[in-house]
């Protein structure tokens, strides 16, 4: 059929945003005016008139994003770092709960992703990407719930399209068989939950979203303990994997997290 020529889609979320991205022609900007990149073009995120604060290229890839790694910026050590790689977290559910130990097959299954707090996804280039790329900013994350119904929750934050305040947590700590789940000896706690609070700035209205943590429950936990449940908006559909509720704010941050009033 011929040579098939590649190009780079920018995402939604930043085509309704007020970013202004432009590319170079005659060495002058010109304002893009499409949100598809031909493989090996270049664009600049524009600030303050001509200042190009950001600049990126299509790849071959079809892909804005830089290679996928993990700053550890002096917090843990590399040993701390390894604990989130599945023949390390295979072994340590080994240690934990013996060789016959039935929740990961074998040192190469799926167990748990570096969750991010903030979205890589919420942007575009490679400077502020990789900025999300840090263990500060990541807990042990279910992999299907992280690529499910969270990220269908961060989807939903994406698609409003206004100007949010969302801050990101996680709560607890994931017990399977009454024994609390750390990566590393006392370090690197599996999270029980992870939430979103999302504050619209404009009618000043708020949600509270809570994701269970636990990838081998098969019926819905009760999240009483942390969250007096409400109905989540009609617009918000985790219909996938991991029990997801929405939680009365007020309620939910007087209980949890009461140094985040006035943040969120």
């Amino acid at each position: 059929i011929g040579d098939v020529q590649g190009f780079c889609q920018l995402t939604q979320a930043n085509t309704w945003t007020d970013r202004i991205f432009a590319h170079s022609v005659n060495n002058h900007y010109e304002l893009l005016l499409t949100d598809r990149l031909e493989i090996n073009q270049q664009i600049s995120l524009l600030c303050g008139g001509n200042q190009a604060v950001f600049n990126t290229t299509c790849q071959k890839s079809d892909s804005l994003r830089p290679p996928t790694a993990f700053d550890q910026d002096g917090l843990i050590s590399a040993a701390d770092a390894a604990s989130f790689q599945l023949s390390s977290i295979y072994n340590r559910f080994v240690y934990l709960f013996g060789s016959g130990q039935p929740y990961i097959a074998s040192p190469q299954s799926l167990s748990f992703d570096r969750g991010h707090l903030t979205p890589v996804a919420d942007y575009t280039f490679p400077n502020v990407l990789r900025q999300t790329n840090k263990y500060l900013n990541v807990v042990p994350q279910f992999y299907s719930i992280n690529r499910s119904n969270w990220k269908i929750v961060e989807n939903w934050v994406r698609d409003q399209k206004q100007v949010l305040n969302v801050c990101t947590g996680a709560l607890g700590v994931l017990e399977l068989g009454n024994t609390q789940i750390y990566l590393a000896p006392g370090k690197n706690p599996v999270p029980r939950w992870t939430y979103k609070i999302v504050h619209r700035a404009n009618t000043n209205q708020k949600y509270v979203i809570l994701t269970s943590n636990n990838g081998w429950e098969t019926q819905m936990p009760n999240p009483a303990s942390v969250c007096r449940v409400i109905a989540c908006p009609s617009s918000l559909k985790p219909t996938g994997t991991g029990f997801t509720f929405c939680c009365d704010p007020i309620d939910f941050i007087n209980r949890n997290v009461p140094n985040l009033r006035g943040s969120c």
